[in-house]
C-alpha cells in the first residue's frame, strides 16, 4: 500500500493490455507516436510536422530493440521512425502498432525492464520487428509501458514488404498471454498476486470488469 492524496489505497498487479494501429487514415503518425511515448522533439519529415513532448516527466526508461538484421543506425529513435514513415506511401497507411500495458507495481523497476525487454525479445524481435519502448510512471500506483512496433520486414537496407501474418488474431491472443505469464513469473519471487488474461465470462467468475485508468 502508499499513500496518495491523503487516502492510503491498496495497490496491486492488475491486467491491461492493449493494441492500436497508428493509421495516418486516423490522423496519426508513428512519428508523433514515438515523440509522445519518448518525451522527445522529432520531426515528421514526411510531412514536415515536428513533435514536441519534451515536458513530460513520467518517462523513466526508454529504449529501441531490433532484429540481428535491422541497420544499425536505426537504434537512433528519429531514423527510425522517418524510415518508417519514408516506406509508407499511401495516405491511409497504417505505419505502426501500439501497445501499452500495466507493469506490476510489486517488482523493481530493474525487473519491469527486464521484463518488457524479454516479452519484446520473444513476442516481436524474434519474428523480425523493431520495438520501441518507454515506461511512464508518475508515481500514482500505475506504472505502464508503451511499445511502438514496426508493421513492415527489415533487412540490412532498410524496410522491405508488409508482413500481414502479425495481424492475426491469435497472434495478440498469444501476445496477451504471454504477457500475463511474463509478469506473473517476476511475480512469483516477491508476491502471491498473479494476473489473468482471460476475462472474467472465460474464467466463469461472476463479477463485473472495472475500468482501467
Amino acid at each position: 500500500w502508499k499513500w496518495i492524496s491523503d487516502k492510503e489505497v491498496w495497490l496491486i498487479a492488475i491486467y491491461h493490455f492493449n493494441v492500436k494501429i497508428v493509421s495516418r487514415g486516423k490522423g496519426a503518425s508513428a512519428v508523433a507516436k514515438t515523440a509522445y511515448i519518448s518525451g522527445e522533439k522529432i520531426k515528421n519529415e514526411y510531412d514536415r510536422v515536428t513533435h514536441d513532448y519534451r515536458k513530460k516527466r513520467e518517462i523513466v526508461h526508454k529504449e529501441i530493440l531490433l532484429p540481428d538484421n535491422a541497420p544499425p543506425h536505426f537504434k537512433k529513435r528519429s531514423v527510425l521512425w522517418n524510415a518508417v514513415e519514408k516506406s509508407e506511401t499511401r495516405k491511409n497507411s497504417q505505419t505502426a502498432r501500439h501497445i501499452d500495458a500495466a507493469l506490476p507495481v510489486e517488482i523493481l523497476r530493474i525487473e519491469q525492464i527486464d521484463l518488457v525487454r524479454k516479452f519484446c525479445q520473444q513476442c516481436f524481435i524474434s519474428r523480425g520487428m523493431c520495438a520501441d519502448f518507454a515506461i511512464h510512471d508518475k508515481g500514482d500506483g500505475n506504472p505502464h509501458v508503451h511499445i511502438l512496433l514496426t508493421t513492415r520486414k527489415v533487412d540490412e537496407s532498410g524496410f522491405t514488404k508488409k508482413e500481414r501474418a502479425w495481424n492475426d488474431k491469435a497472434l495478440l491472443i498469444e501476445w496477451r498471454k504471454l504477457w500475463a505469464d511474463w509478469c506473473n513469473h517476476k511475480l512469483y519471487f516477491v508476491s502471491d498476486e498473479r494476473i489473468d488474461h482471460r476475462s472474467y465470462a472465460a474464467r466463469v467468475i461472476d463479477k463485473l470488469p472495472q475500468k482501467h485508468l
